[in-house]
């Protein structure tokens, strides 16, 4: 079988930024109890080896956090004023979210500032949804999977509306919800703060063609939303056949692989390069 690795595996910069600070921050505070947010990367497998530490665990309720230790807010970022809260507990906060997340925090909030309305565009109870739409209360949200426009017979004509984007949302999807909104509203700006990465990512599968393939794996996890749009993408490039997402190598049943002479590989950002270079070796190997 033919069996092509993309060069764009592997964790990105956000991800290997959040999985360095919990190492840095197990050294650091030997002596006290570590709280994650939330999972700080969407990949089971990442999960799992840094809760190896039993100092360590996760939580989704801050009343759970105990006085004086230390807490970790997700790449995805967290609801802001949880912030004000948790200093009354002397809780040491660390906050490894993503630079392009934390760039349309402030995008948003500068829009805010100049009277601009906000629309943001997201995954529904996605973390990074959740804590942009913290930020303000009078945010319009759109979900990127089912979008509806239940706010069009509240627009104001005379405002101007700036539409900002989650960073891992499908890229290919973008424009034609753009479009609809513009027929809406008059005045509307456009921030397409899609992270590079997920980018990058995503143009690359969507040139992956059943010409030259016969069957696609994604390797990622389901909680992932980047692994998702490109699981996403290739599908649709594949006409809902022959694409599969899985976290690692236990998951694939070798029978599928049957009748098949070329496979193209590629991974979500949160996924490692050793299990996908595992996945690889695999079909590499594979004698069906």
């Amino acid at each position: 079988m033919k069996v092509t690795l993309s060069k764009n595996i592997g964790f990105c910069f956000g991800v290997k930024n959040a999985i360095n600070t919990v190492k840095d921050a197990k050294i650091k505070y030997q002596d006290k109890n570590i709280y994650l947010y939330g999972p700080i990367v969407h990949n089971k497998f990442v999960m799992e080896d840094i809760l190896k530490d039993s100092r360590i665990k996760i939580i989704n309720n801050i009343e759970e956090i105990s006085d004086n230790s230390v807490l970790i807010w997700p790449a995805h970022g967290h609801p802001k004023n949880f912030d004000n809260l948790l200093k009354q507990k002397n809780v040491i906060l660390i906050d490894t979210i993503c630079e392009k997340v934390k760039r349309n925090s402030l995008l948003i909030a500068n829009e805010i500032s100049k009277g601009h309305k906000v629309i943001y565009v997201g995954v529904k109870n996605h973390a990074e949804a959740k804590a942009a739409l913290s930020l303000n209360p009078e945010i319009f949200f759109i979900d990127a999977l089912h979008p509806e426009f239940d706010f069009v017979n509240s627009v104001d004509a005379s405002q101007t509306y700036s539409v900002v984007f989650q960073t891992t949302l499908n890229i290919l999807q973008l424009n034609t919800l753009i479009d609809n909104l513009r027929l809406i509203i008059p005045h509307l700006e456009v921030s397409k703060e899609i992270c590079g990465e997920t980018r990058i990512r995503q143009e690359t599968i969507a040139l992956i063609s059943p010409l030259e393939y016969d069957i696609v794996f994604i390797i990622g996890d389901a909680t992932s939303s980047n692994a998702t749009r490109l699981y996403e993408i290739a599908n649709k490039n594949f006409n809902y056949k022959d694409v599969y997402m899985f976290n690692s190598i236990n998951e694939l049943d070798l029978s599928i692989l049957k009748n098949k002479k070329s496979a193209y590989i590629i991974s979500g950002t949160s996924t490692s390069n050793e299990i996908t270079e595992e996945f690889y070796l695999t079909l590499l190997n594979y004698q069906g």
